[in-house]
């Protein structure tokens, strides 16, 4: 019997941004696309930032990511989905994405 192969869906990355955002750095190419890191301060206490990557233009399975990145501790945090898959699926995206960040954040 012969198996079906599933199609992998693609995705733009959606960069129309509020106000307040600001556009950190571009990564090289990772996982088939460019990336780009907007970032906007959350807190009044001044230790977040929000992060959303995006895929410069079209990724595979996932194209946007929303996190925070903790000043104080240079690491990326929250307890959402989005962190977790960026971490199981992309492990080197997130890597690049963290040693950015201490450089530019």
């Amino acid at each position: 019997m012969e198996q079906k192969t599933r199609k992998v869906r693609s995705h733009f990355g959606v960069h129309k941004m509020q106000a307040g955002w600001e556009r950190l750095f571009d990564t090289p190419s990772c996982y088939g696309a460019e990336w780009v890191v907007y970032s906007r301060d959350n807190d009044h206490a001044g230790q977040y930032l929000e992060i959303k990557l995006a895929a410069k233009y079209m990724a595979e399975v996932k194209a946007n990511y929303w996190m925070a990145w903790n000043k104080k501790a240079q690491r990326l945090c929250g307890k959402n989905k989005d962190l977790t898959l960026l971490r199981k699926h992309r492990p080197d995206l997130c890597a690049l994405v963290e040693k950015y960040l201490k450089l530019f954040a």
